[in-house]
């Protein structure tokens, strides 16, 4: 009854952060209503990742203020209060290329702009574990403070013998 989509932030923006969205259309010509209204019209609660790992934080010149338009404009198009195709958003999935602070940051602008766009709109964090950041998770810990901005804790947990380099993995009991 769910369904998660991966979308390309950068599908919307091209390089410019500052880039308006002309909604439905993505900049590279996705009809996100084609898409997320058809999955709504089959019954589908419709959850996007927003994934930013394309738009690095160095390509951002006011992360603030683009992050936080961006979230607005895309939760008041997509939310309640215009075609009410998607419930909930991701800020990020795995955001590698993203250190904790760059996107505490991301995060807090990209939820704000959310709330004000779709104060119901769901907010999830990427995904998050207890202890400190990795490669693929930050750790809750740097979203201190902020936790009236999200509603879902994103967990991704594997079954892993070895990490990095091999990432050997095994079943849920190791």
């Amino acid at each position: 009854r769910r369904v998660r989509d991966y979308h390309g932030v950068q599908w919307d923006l091209g390089e410019d952060t500052d880039h308006q969205p002309a909604w439905p259309l993505a900049r590279n010509g996705v009809n996100w209503d084609q898409l997320y209204g058809g999955w709504t019209d089959l019954g589908y609660e419709v959850l996007v990742s927003l994934m930013f790992d394309s738009l690095p934080p160095e390509m951002w010149p006011d992360l603030s203020t683009d992050a936080q338009s961006y979230g607005r404009s895309f939760a008041a198009y997509f939310g309640a209060p215009g075609q009410g195709t998607v419930s909930a958003v991701e800020i990020g999935n795995e955001p590698t290329q993203w250190d904790d602070a760059q996107y505490r940051a991301l995060f807090e602008s990209a939820a704000q702009g959310v709330r004000a766009g779709d104060p119901a709109m769901r907010i999830a964090t990427c995904a998050a574990q207890a202890g400190p950041s990795d490669t693929y998770s930050k750790g809750l810990d740097s979203l201190a403070g902020l936790e009236s901005l999200y509603d879902i804790i994103n967990v991704h947990a594997y079954a892993l013998v070895d990490g990095w380099p091999t990432w050997r993995r095994s079943y849920p009991e190791d």
